[in-house]
């Protein structure tokens, strides 16, 4: 199980930041609005570079 740290709606797509129980770095899941996966989560080494992330690719489509 993955804990979630951060999570930003934008126009169409959610975005969360989480981190997976074994491991270190932090990732960038992007999901639809129902909840589906979409695409290759991006890792990040650091918590504030993963939220930076979502919050930019949040913004690049129009926050709601």
């Amino acid at each position: 199980m993955s804990e979630i740290v951060y999570d930003v709606s934008g126009a169409r797509y959610r975005y969360e930041v989480y981190k997976p129980d074994t491991g270190k770095k932090f990732y960038v899941r992007k999901l639809s609005k129902a909840g589906v996966r979409v695409g290759k989560d991006n890792s990040h080494v650091s918590k504030e570079a993963a939220i930076r992330e979502a919050n930019r690719r949040a913004r690049d489509e129009g926050l709601v």
